[in-house]
């Protein structure tokens, strides 16, 4: 037996039909030439089925979004504008779900390398922290420069100045579970800086709530 006769022998016993056999075609049944191992139809049928997939494939790109067409959010089901085609959420949902996975990324590598994770952390916050607090507090500050808003005081500076809830609901963010500090400042940097807040050095806050408790004394 020479090599050809094996290897025919070895695909009959095992089921597998050897190139140039007799087979029929899977969707008419004409009797075909197996001329590929994945040859299943006749030159008709699989030109048919090629227009098929063709048609299905061209439908799917006619309903396709693109840049610049509405789509519903995956998440809150609202409508917006899509910027980019793999785009599946609006952009307050789509950087709420971001900022989970970072703190879910940032919670893991804590958990596997809690020492290189607090070296990093205070490093980021040596650097970072002075610039978010500038940027906040010159936005609510007078005449949206790094000053205190309490009239004819002139106090320019960072470590002297703190924001300051102007209707004094600073209590009810604080129940709501709204962090105040560095985090605060980037919860309203994400906000786009919402009404409310004003900057005031240290010595006017204390003022400010001397005032206040007066008129509820008196």
């Amino acid at each position: 037996m020479n090599r050809a006769e094996y290897q025919r022998e070895w695909r009959r016993k095992r089921g597998i039909i050897s190139l140039g056999a007799e087979i029929l075609c899977s969707r008419c049944f004409v009797s075909i030439i197996k001329t590929s191992p994945k040859k299943e139809f006749c030159d008709s049928c699989a030109l048919f089925l090629k227009n098929e997939r063709e048609k299905i494939y061209w439908e799917k790109k006619k309903i396709h979004k693109g840049p610049g067409d509405k789509s519903s959010c995956v998440i809150c089901g609202g409508e917006f504008i899509i910027k980019s085609s793999s785009q599946k959420f609006c952009e307050p949902c789509g950087n709420e779900r971001t900022r989970e996975q970072q703190r879910t990324s940032s919670a893991r590598r804590y958990k596997n390398h809690p020492e290189e994770s607090r070296k990093y952390q205070r490093e980021w916050r040596r650097i970072n922290d002075p610039e978010i607090k500038t940027e906040v507090l010159t936005h609510y500050g007078k005449d949206g420069c790094l000053l205190c808003c309490w009239p004819d005081c002139e106090i320019s500076d960072l470590d002297m100045l703190s924001l300051d809830h102007i209707n004094n609901n600073g209590k009810e963010e604080r129940d709501r579970g709204l962090r105040g500090g560095c985090e605060g400042y980037k919860r309203l940097m994400r906000e786009n800086f919402p009404p409310g807040f004003q900057t005031l050095c240290f010595n006017h806050q204390f003022k400010k709530e001397f005032l206040r408790k007066r008129k509820v004394w008196i």
